[in-house]
């Protein structure tokens, strides 16, 4: 999932000691070699990036720190693990995408950041010329690790170029995945085509 492995094990905890811990580590430490020790015993996890999962600065085989994940060993069951891991690595992938649009801001392309409970992290675009305030939303999905773009003005104008709007949406978002287009090209363009579909007389933008 999201071009990573992520390998799951049962192995002892390295935590912090118990009190009866700390009693039976004094013990040995006064060469007396206690009869019973505790066994602490938690699901372990590898998190390995893949081919498909590299990118803002990790490569394939580099073994993510599992202490990122935040799990909790009293509540924890393998989808937890899964979305979890899946959502920081989208997180991870869309702040790589994001820096480059934050870093370049032009009239056309003022990202803000921002999450919801579906997606961990999204870039969001805002188009001039709109009677409500919608924009572009940018996101990696944590399901398919591929970057997702949706016009959140498409559903709202579905008599009056809405299906247009959506399919340049679908095509810019293809392109980017399949590598023919860089993304902020790709934005700059829907913003400019949306523009036009939503306000076609005397659109004065500024590139």
């Amino acid at each position: 999932m999201l071009g990573a492995t992520i390998t799951i094990s049962i192995a002892e905890l390295s935590s912090t000691r118990t009190g009866i811990e700390e009693i039976q580590k004094a013990i040995a430490e006064c060469d007396i070699i206690p009869s019973e020790r505790l066994l602490r015993l938690g699901l372990k996890v590898k998190w390995e990036i893949g081919e498909a999962g590299i990118g803002g600065g990790w490569k394939a085989g580099d073994v993510r720190d599992e202490t990122s994940l935040r799990l909790d060993p009293s509540s924890l069951s393998i989808d937890d693990i899964l979305s979890l891991a899946t959502r920081d690595h989208a997180a991870h992938l869309t702040r790589h995408h994001a820096a480059p649009l934050i870093a370049n801001r032009t009239p056309l392309i003022e990202p803000t950041l921002e999450a919801t409970e579906s997606r961990p992290l999204i870039v969001r675009i805002p188009i001039p010329s709109q009677k409500r305030p919608v924009g572009l939303k940018v996101s990696v999905s944590p399901y398919t690790g591929l970057l997702e773009i949706e016009d959140e003005g498409a559903k709202f104008s579905a008599g009056s170029g809405g299906d247009e709007r959506g399919n340049r949406t679908r095509q810019a978002t293809h392109g980017v995945n399949a590598g023919l287009t860089q993304l902020g090209e790709a934005l700059r363009r829907l913003v400019i085509a949306v523009s036009k579909i939503v306000n076609p007389i005397n659109v004065n933008l500024t590139i």
